[in-house]
Order: C-alpha cells, then sequence, then structure tokens
C-alpha cells in the first residue's frame, strides 16, 4: 500500500485548519527531573497516571509517579523500546533482543505475544499502539543491534507494519515504508499515524474496519494533510 500524500510534521505548537492548538499549556514549566540514560525511550501511561519509559541500552525500565519520582521497575527486559499499556493496564513492549512483543504481566511474569510473521522472526520490533478494542499495531524497522547473534541479519523481505488482534491473528498491513519508527491512534480507534524516519515523513490512515472473526482488515490513508 503506497501513500500518495505526505503529512508534514506537527509541532507541539501549530495551527490546524486555521486554529491555533497546544498541548503544553501557556504557564507550564519544563524540569528535568533526572539525567544518567544511556538513551531513553518508550514512555507509556498507566491508569495512575505515573508514566513508564526504557532505557534500552542498559535493559531497564523505570516508573515515575509525582510522588515518589522515578524509581527503577524492571532490570532484565529483553531490551524493550516502544511500550504501551493494554486495556488490563498491563505493559506491552517491542522487545528487540529476540524480535518480538512481550506481555509484562507482572515484573515477574512475561508472555511472548509475537516473535515471527510467516515462520521468519521479525526484523526489530520498534514501537506500538493499542487500539481500544484490544488491537495491536506495530512498526518492525531494522537497527542492527550489538547484542544479537553473530550473523543475525534483517529477514523480513520489508520494513512495515503489522496488525496483532486478541486473538493472535498477525498481518502486515504495511509494506513499504524506509525505517518505520513512531507508531499512534486516535483514542476512538478510527486514526492512525505512522512516522517514517527514513523518509521523513509522518502518515495518517483511516481505519476502516477490522473483524476479527475473518481475519478482514483494511486501511485507507486520509487525502488531506496537517500543514
Amino acid at each position: 500500500m503506497k501513500p500518495t500524500l505526505t503529512l508534514a510534521f506537527v509541532l507541539l505548537t501549530g495551527a490546524l485548519n486555521g486554529q491555533e492548538c497546544s498541548i503544553v499549556a501557556q504557564d507550564a514549566v519544563i524540569e528535568k527531573i533526572e539525567t544518567g540514560y544511556a538513551f531513553t525511550e518508550g514512555p507509556a501511561v498507566a491508569k495512575d497516571g505515573s508514566v513508564y519509559f526504557t532505557d534500552q541500552p542498559n535493559d531497564r525500565i523505570y516508573r515515575w509517579d509525582e510522588k515518589k519520582g522515578i524509581t527503577l521497575w524492571l532490570e532484565g527486559t529483553e531490551r524493550s523500546n516502544g511500550m504501551y499499556f493494554n486495556r488490563n493496564d498491563q505493559l506491552v513492549a517491542c522487545a528487540d533482543e529476540h524480535n518480538r512483543i512481550l506481555l509484562f504481566e507482572s515484573r515477574e511474569e512475561r508472555k511472548v505475544l509475537l516473535e515471527e510473521f510467516e515462520g521468519e522472526h521479525l526484523n526489530g520490533p520498534n514501537d506500538l499502539w493499542i487500539a481500544p478494542n484490544g488491537d495491536i499495531y506495530l512498526t518492525d524497522a531494522y537497527y542492527h543491534r550489538g547484542y544479537w547473534p553473530e550473523g543475525q541479519h534483517e529477514i523480513q523481505e520489508v520494513r512495515g507494519v503489522y496488525h496483532l488482534n486478541p486473538e493472535g491473528k498477525v498481518t502486515r498491513v504495511i509494506g513499504d515504508y524506509k525505517q518505520p519508527n513512531g507508531i499512534i491512534g486516535t483514542p476512538d480507534g478510527k486514526t492512525l499515524y505512522v512516522a517514517d524516519i527514513g523518509d521523513r515523513k509522518i502518515w495518517r490512515y483511516d481505519i476502516l474496519f477490522i473483524t476479527a472473526r475473518t481475519s478482514v482488515y483494511s486501511l485507507k490513508m486520509h487525502v488531506k494533510g496537517v500543514q
């Protein structure tokens, strides 16, 4: 599915349909709360408002809340990267040590949700979003990791976006990106945004319909960009 229209990058404060819009309050003060990480990634917000994020090179997940600040939540995360909370307030992560999607049922227990497509491992899951109905969308980029076994290489023929339904059925829904990275959807589950960092573009799609029972899936690209 090759998109034909580019979306401009949307800044924190910008114009949308001729109106001023901002996600930061005018009187907000940006505060640095901690430093010393190797490379932070994957912020995800739990139902209680706490924020989880990864220090991917150090293989750790941290938790921040307003009262306690930042604490180490888990060390040994299979190199978790992008993360999101599911409907049960459980953390789901792209873990590229073994190129798979993990569900952290707790700090002690984890479950593999996805680790291959058409019999081969993924290239390197980078980020994911979970729709209101439980469907998972994930980007599969390729950043070669020094901790991979010798000889491991990019095995999927394309760098794309995958859809994983709650029953475990996986479908590649987009397969023509240069390097897909960030992904997010709207709260109503109707619109999907995907960043192709390799092509310096963000794409927007309508999620038209998904039928888990028959695995019917369709995406439609929007015909109007945001300037």
